[in-house]
């Protein structure tokens, strides 16, 4: 085994302080070549001055890309109304690649315009080209890293635990039976209350950590996370039968934790619960919105059907562009698209009413030749 981990440690090394600079230096030559003919590409003055609606496009996007890919995935979720993916390395490789691209708008207008020195546009390119490189020339040290995980794999150290964990959670419920059976559920404190639930929370974070400390494949990983995590939040919903006893929640708490003593002793996992204890069944409230949501909503409404029409006739009036027939015979349907989109987006918030009136509408917008 020494002689193994000599061998990954010198390969390591090679990889990470040879291979990849050289690669990189390669992909840095490489850049430098191509950069006069890059650049000559980028020049594009007499097409932007000829051609004024190419600064507004490129503007919006310029706008636009950064703020729907880096600011508006962090917004509170109740100003989001945007159901967003889950934040994964899927979604940070599109959102670099996306705002590595949208940077070209910005090179081509000072390379267009000659806002800097020729020099300095040149050492700016060569980096933007050599960004690529820095990523590829670490692929070799990832890959090493790869397989520093696969030949070590922690989880056969973590297997050694794995009886661990059931025998500390069967010393919890056992505590947890003794501290059951001493209180009085009438005349129960403030601190005992406190005392059962933090063991109680004690007690689901142990089960919620059980798949860390088992030997698994990936195939059942998932699975296995997920059982786990329901059964612990089903535990640590006994907390109510504590904060809000009625006649039996003492003896209910005393035989679910006998029950789960015993499925721990047996090592039955299956049997462990999969839905939260509710001791009392109630409907929730209605929300009313107030008067000012539903004007912001309407308000909201109107302007996403008013806003295409509105820049399309500042567009019109300003740079007054010569569209060719099959350009314009597309529009009245890329705007009835839009609208179709705004109605479904809104349809949850309009009244049931509105929402037919509204939908009959564009029925007939849709069937009128």
């Amino acid at each position: 085994m020494d002689a193994l981990k000599f061998c990954i440690i010198t390969f390591s090394a090679i990889f990470l302080f040879a291979t990849a600079p050289a690669f990189f230096s390669f992909y840095y030559d490489f850049s430098t070549n191509i950069e006069p003919a890059f650049n000559n590409y980028l020049f594009q003055l007499d097409y932007i001055q000829s051609n004024s609606y190419v600064s507004l496009s490129s503007l919006l996007v310029f706008i636009a890309v950064p703020f729907y890919t880096l600011v508006m995935p962090f917004f509170p979720k109740k100003f989001n109304r945007v159901t967003l993916f889950k934040k994964s390395f899927l979604y940070f490789f599109y959102t670099f690649v996306f705002n590595y691209l949208v940077l070209l708008i910005p090179l081509m207008y000072l390379i267009s315009f000659g806002y800097f020195s020729e020099e300095f546009l040149t050492k700016i390119t060569i980096y933007w080209l050599s960004v690529p490189g820095v990523f590829v020339a670490l692929i070799p040290t990832f890959l090493v890293m790869f397989l520093l995980v696969f030949l070590f794999d922690t989880h056969k150290v973590k297997g050694d635990k794995c009886d661990l964990i059931p025998s500390q959670i069967m010393y919890e419920l056992v505590s947890l039976l003794k501290d059951i059976n001493k209180y009085e559920q009438r005349n129960v404190n403030a601190n005992t209350k406190k005392k059962l639930t933090s063991r109680i929370d004690e007690i689901s974070f142990l089960i919620r950590s059980m798949p860390s400390f088992m030997k698994r494949n990936c195939a059942v990983e998932k699975h296995m996370d997920k059982r786990f995590t329901v059964a612990a939040k089903a535990i640590k919903s006994l907390k109510l039968c504590v904060l809000l006893p009625e006649g039996n929640s003492r003896k209910t708490l005393k035989r679910k934790v006998e029950s789960l003593f015993n499925i721990f002793a047996t090592g039955n996992y299956m049997d462990l619960p999969n839905s939260p204890y509710i001791p009392y069944r109630f409907e929730e409230p209605k929300k009313h919105e107030s008067t000012i949501k539903r004007f912001i909503t309407l308000l909201s409404f109107a302007t996403f059907f008013i806003s295409p029409l509105i820049l399309w006739s500042v567009f019109i009036s300003q740079y007054n562009p010569k569209i060719p027939m099959s350009i314009q015979s597309i529009l009245p349907v890329l705007y009835s698209v839009w609208c179709l989109i705004g109605l479904l987006s809104f349809s949850e918030k309009l009244a049931p009413d509105a929402k037919v009136m509204v939908f009959d509408v564009f029925k007939l917008l849709l069937t009128k030749k």
